[in-house]
């Protein structure tokens, strides 16, 4: 659907107008008291039969004439008006940025927890080793791992899961958000801890730990689950 703006409304009108005028204007012979078509009594019957049927034609093909131009500009005239007003609406669109094809900003808060998990995604199958070297990729502890993953986003954490857990906001664990750091015990480590994961959403974990190697497990594995301690705010 167009919408005509007032100067496209103007034009048309003006477009309707003179082809108006031009129509009535060839009008005009047939009342003309000057005009030719008054019957001229000093020529035969027959003279003034055909003189009448010529000027009716020629009036005719006047108006045909002028009514086919009036469709044509006012087709024309609509054509250039429908094409200047959606040009016109894809620029203020544009401008406004409602279309113009780019994706919506992710805020400040949740971009960097996504590339988080986004980052930690590209190691999936890495596998574990236990004391792995720091900023080594070919394979990770969990403490490693999470050590490298932040570090591509600009946050610097200590080495150990045990130090990890010291930095940040703790946060309730019925609030916890992508890219929260989890820390849990092991069986080896009683109640301190000795695991931390990243929090990827919908209850998943991703970390590294054992055969596998760094792999998404569920928050409600009984091991995960039972042997949580805290979460860790650090974006």
């Amino acid at each position: 659907m167009c919408i005509l703006n007032t100067s496209t409304v103007v034009l048309l009108i003006y477009y309707a107008a003179s082809l108006l005028l031009l129509v009535l204007e060839s009008n005009r012979g047939i009342f003309h008291p000057k005009s030719e078509y008054i019957y001229r009594f000093n020529e035969v019957q027959t003279n003034r039969i055909l003189e009448s049927k010529g000027q009716d034609n020629k009036m005719v093909n006047m108006r045909s004439k002028a009514i086919i131009g009036l469709v044509v500009l006012c087709l024309f005239g609509g054509t250039i008006a429908c094409t200047n007003a959606k040009n016109e609406t894809k620029k203020q669109l544009g401008n406004e940025g409602s279309y113009s094809g780019k994706p919506t900003p992710i805020s400040s808060e949740a971009y960097p927890a996504t590339q988080v998990v986004q980052i930690g995604e590209q190691f999936l199958g890495v596998p574990y080793e236990m004391g792995a070297e720091s900023g080594k990729t070919s394979t990770f502890d969990c403490s490693s791992f999470v050590q490298y993953v932040y570090d591509q986003v600009g946050v610097d954490l200590p080495r150990s899961s045990s130090q990890q857990s010291t930095v940040g906001t703790t946060i309730p664990r019925a609030e916890i958000q992508k890219g929260d750091l989890l820390f849990f015990k092991r069986s080896d480590t009683g109640d301190a801890v000795g695991h931390v994961g990243i929090y990827a959403g919908d209850n998943q974990v991703l970390h590294t730990w054992g055969p596998g190697g760094v792999r998404y497990d569920s928050l409600s594995e009984n091991w995960l689950s039972e042997g949580y301690i805290t979460a860790k705010r650090v974006l």
